[in-house]
């Protein structure tokens, strides 16, 4: 990565940790989706000398020195047929003058890479891609083992060893190039002291949902609580290409019912904003609202329409990205229960009506929204007011091993903090003594239990509360 003209070396190790599934979920020697899901939640790039590689699995929370905002997920080439290949390459190629450099997977094989000139060509065959480089430009005439000539300049991963410097060439025509394909087109500097974000608990797991509309038109719902911060700004996924983005915020809804489900109407309150963005490609995209909200303590509806009508591809029958229940293929064990801010959110049709979550609890619609603080407030915050009893959620959420739980007391009290399994077996029991009046805070370390849910329930005086978890190891 280059910033401010300067190449930086960027933590591999702070991204596997930084993002619980991304190993479980890696493909072809890396994974574009999972890594934007650890840039756009604000988690890192951060330098490797801040976090060098090592064999423990511990995230290191540091801010980033940029921000991403922004991803775009390429169709990969062998899904263009031959007659249109010089067409594809053209439009790779101004990706990487306009916009940035281009994330690529192939199949590597030592086999099929010249050591005299740096060339890599693989014939055609059964090879899978299997190694992650970086598309930094091109050469037409570079001859390779191909019968044509021309090549992609690649930065490799393997350092200054390989190659030419850490470069080399891959024919435009190997069989495997361009297998998947991604670039971050926009980043920004990270500003610790005023960035803020409320987000899904995973990102995008590559799936989607759609209710019944065959206009493939759907509708994603969030609740956030602002608490005192301005908000400007949406971010969402396409999970294809020729769509477009709208969003629009209200200030409440009315709860409405057709048959056995609730549902939601914003008909009769106010806009605050309104944002609306195309989407040429799938891939990440953040909406600038064209005003920014701030409401000392009210809660604020964000209503994503997803317009995919014109969109030819299969994956268009399910405009709503989403995060779902996952499974450790090993054990069978519910790994992450999807959690949005504040565990509230609504999907259908339209904005008239809204299926609820209580009746679509296994998945929940990937939405994230940015600001600002304002007089040190965050809009959905782990530091529980001080007039009041208040669990806070754990962070971090997922985490290994270690998590911290906050919580307040209004006045001093006999405080029982527990965790239990999904059976209600007890598993560690971290108070269960008398506490002060304040803001207290408590560590759980889970190096001896599974990965899974876990739920911990406090218990001071006639208060009682109970939040959920996700170890993953």
């Amino acid at each position: 990565m280059r910033n401010n003209g300067v190449e930086k070396d960027l933590s591999e190790n702070n991204m596997l940790n930084g993002h619980g599934l991304f190993n479980r979920y890696e493909r072809g020697g890396g994974n574009a989706r999972m890594a934007t899901v650890y840039l756009s939640q604000g988690k890192g790039p951060i330098l490797e000398e801040d976090d060098p590689y090592q064999e423990a699995e511990q995230y290191i929370d540091l801010p980033p020195i940029n921000w991403v905002s922004e991803a775009r997920f390429f169709p990969g080439q062998s899904l263009y047929p031959e007659d249109e290949l010089d067409q594809y390459i053209t439009e790779l190629k101004k990706i990487i003058k306009n916009k940035s450099p281009v994330f690529s997977t192939f199949f590597i094989n030592g086999e099929y890479y010249d050591e005299n000139d740096y060339t890599y060509f693989c014939p055609e065959g059964d090879s899978v891609a299997n190694h992650a480089v970086t598309l930094v430009g091109w050469d037409d005439n570079i001859p390779t083992q191909a019968d044509q000539n021309g090549a992609w300049i690649v930065k490799n991963s393997y350092g200054k060893e390989f190659g030419d410097e850490g470069y080399f060439y891959i024919s435009y025509y190997d069989s495997t190039i361009n297998s998947e394909v991604a670039y971050w087109p926009d980043t920004t500097k990270f500003d610790q002291d005023n960035f803020i974000s409320a987000h899904d608990t995973l990102g995008w797991m590559g799936y989607g949902w759609r209710i019944s509309n065959e206009d493939k038109i759907e509708h994603a719902v969030m609740k956030v609580s602002l608490s005192g911060a301005e908000i400007s700004k949406v971010g969402t996924y396409a999970v294809t290409h020729s769509g477009s983005l709208e969003v629009t915020v209200y200030d409440d809804y009315d709860t409405v019912t057709k048959g056995i489900t609730n549902g939601i109407s914003f008909q009769n309150h106010n806009v605050l904003a309104t944002a609306s963005k195309k989407a040429s490609y799938s891939g990440f995209y953040t909406l600038e609202l064209d005003q920014p909200i701030y409401k000392e303590e009210d809660e604020v509806y964000i209503d994503i329409k997803y317009d995919f009508s014109n969109s030819n591809t299969k994956l268009s029958e399910y405009p709503i990205p989403i995060e779902t229940v996952i499974e450790d293929p090993a054990s069978g064990d519910t790994l992450v229960d999807p959690h949005i801010s504040e565990g509230k959110y609504w999907v259908g049709e339209s904005t008239s009506l809204m299926y609820s979550d209580s009746t679509l609890g296994n998945f929940d619609p990937c939405i994230k929204v940015y600001g600002e603080k304002i007089g040190g407030s965050e809009i959905v915050s782990n530091q529980p007011s001080s007039s009041e009893f208040k669990l806070a959620p754990n962070y971090p959420n997922p985490f290994n091993p270690t998590t911290t739980i906050r919580y307040n007391l209004p006045a001093g009290s006999q405080v029982q903090l527990s965790v239990y399994d999904i059976q209600g077996n007890l598993i560690k029991q971290l108070i269960n003594t008398y506490k002060q009046a304040g803001v207290h805070e408590v560590e759980w370390t889970a190096s001896e239990v599974a990965s899974g849910v876990y739920f911990y329930r406090i218990k001071a005086g006639d208060y009682s509360e109970v939040k959920k978890c996700v170890l993953i190891k």
